[in-house]
């Protein structure tokens, strides 16, 4: 039932992990087996170019391409799966900090991707992406995943010697601290709160503790230029390099949730939107070399939160918060395309993506699988206590918003794709992912910070002012408290139409 949690030098992970995929010798750029003779025009030329989809950039102002564009329409179904646990302090004769059992997070997401570009220079494209969120459905349950084989805290045979392994109203964290509503110590009571339903509770019996109200709308706009300052079917005996910055910006009232807001037939008037109130920028290099019948390429990204909207729920409270902006990314995929067979005069080709995806999300605040759970709860408003120079409550602020600091940790899984260039003007793609993630800390706030060296964090007078963390809620961010993610496991299927003109 429960597995002791231990600390890791994370800090160091991420930074160490990129720097030994980049090492990776075949990404670097290599020879091909054969130049072409001297004053002859290289033979990859003689035939239109079908290269790799991921260094593939539109050009222009060339003799056989005066202007290129590519339009393409995309569906992609994400399903998020994980354990959601918690910490709680062992016995006197075992000490330390272990992890139970608490919840399950289930979340599906449908998205359609809009996406065209045009090249403007040579080898030099625009781009413009609006990925359309369609549904973005989230819930939480009891972690009742055993089954038939769960041992329940009400079994006459549980005990120390054979602890529970599932979760009800008699032993989740969640419900024994108030989070949500709901009975402690009584079996088969009501308990939770559903959003689609102006917050009404569960009736005793169903494992769900948790459903957030149904999300949908533009999850950004993104603007960005791709460059290849080399490009392998101008010349064969070079690989293709592209590099590429990319503006994602949030429009529209960023994502919240408010337990409060329903009317009085029980609608939800509040933000159901999916965009952060953040304007990231996404900066990248890839390279790939096409031998033969394969095409082995890297990429290498990172995700940096340029500006941080007024409307976003990332405030900066003062006093002693360490940390208040979101989550920085960076990662590799890596991989090759295995052509079986094509046809260059027809413009026709079908090849097979195999590619890795690791990808490292940096120490920050950030929507967690349970923001929308934390948000607004009663639980965790502001308390009388710490308190400053006027007995005023230092917490804040009223409402609770959700977004909490997360603990570095990585992504990492594999894709397998197929496209099919059908001709000179088509082309269909598509690919099923899977990928997994480190355990990891979601809510951890320090208290804040002794700037007095007496030791400890001041909680009550002019220097409690000055030192403690106003976003810092005790209940579930002291050790002890702590929610941590565990077993995700990310399913994705994409399937893409396109043009090429």
């Amino acid at each position: 039932m429960r597995t002791p949690y231990r600390s890791s030098p994370r800090c160091a992970l991420p930074f160490l992990a990129l720097a030994l995929l980049s090492l990776m010798p075949w990404a670097a750029p290599a020879r091909a087996e054969e130049k072409a003779a001297e004053g002859e025009r290289p033979a990859a030329t003689k035939l239109p170019w079908l290269g790799g989809e991921i260094t593939r950039v539109a050009t222009a102002l060339e003799e056989d391409k005066p202007v290129e564009a590519f339009l393409s329409v995309s569906y992609e179904f994400m399903a998020r799966r994980a354990a959601i646990k918690r910490e709680w302090e062992l016995n006197s004769t075992t000490n330390g900090v272990g992890t139970f059992k608490d919840l399950r997070y289930k979340q599906d997401r449908h998205t359609l991707r809009l996406r065209g570009e045009i090249g403007f220079l040579w080898d030099l494209s625009f781009h413009i992406e609006a990925p359309i969120v369609l549904a973005d459905q989230r819930s939480l349950g009891f972690d009742q995943d055993l089954g038939g084989s769960c041992v329940w805290p009400q079994d006459p045979l549980a005990g120390p010697s054979n602890p529970p392994s599932c979760v009800n109203e008699l032993n989740s964290a969640t419900i024994r601290d108030g989070i949500v509503p709901g009975s402690f110590g009584t079996v088969d009571s009501a308990h939770g709160f559903d959003a689609r339903n102006a917050g009404a509770m569960f009736q005793g019996g169903d494992p769900t503790v948790f459903r957030g109200v149904k999300r949908a709308g533009l999850e950004s706009l993104n603007l960005g230029i791709d460059w290849a300052l080399l490009a392998q079917r101008k010349d064969d005996t070079k690989p293709t390099w592209v590099m590429s910055a990319e503006f994602q910006l949030s429009l529209g009232v960023p994502m919240r949730f408010d337990r409060t807001a329903y009317d009085a037939s029980g609608k939800y008037l509040g933000s159901n939107s999916v965009t952060s109130g953040v304007h990231y920028v996404k900066l990248g290099t890839t390279i790939s070399k096409r031998w033969s019948l394969v095409e082995p390429y890297a990429t290498y990204y990172w995700i940096y939160p340029m500006v941080v909207r007024d409307a976003s729920g990332f405030k900066n409270y003062g006093a002693g918060q360490k940390g208040w902006k979101p989550q920085q990314h960076a990662g590799t995929q890596f991989g090759f395309e295995l052509i079986p067979w094509e046809n260059r005069k027809g413009y026709q080709k079908i090849s097979i993506d195999l590619r890795g995806i690791v990808e490292a999300h940096f120490q920050g605040r950030g929507y967690s699988e349970i923001w929308e759970l934390l948000a607004g709860s009663p639980a965790l408003a502001p308390q009388a206590q710490p308190s400053g120079a006027s007995n005023e409550p230092l917490m804040k602020p009223n409402l609770y918003p959700g977004i909490t600091d997360i603990e570095n940790y990585f992504t990492y899984g594999a894709q397998l794709g197929l496209v099919v260039r059908a001709g000179r003007y088509l082309k269909f793609r598509g690919f099923f992912g899977v990928q997994g993630a480190q355990k990891h800390l979601i809510t951890f706030a320090d208290a804040g910070k002794d700037l007095d060296g007496s030791g400890k964090v001041e909680q009550q007078g002019a220097q409690a002012a000055a030192e403690v963390n106003p976003i810092h809620r005790p209940l579930i961010d002291f050790v002890g408290r702590r929610y941590l993610v565990d077993e995700t496991t990310i399913y994705t299927v994409l399937l893409q139409g396109e043009a090429v003109f």
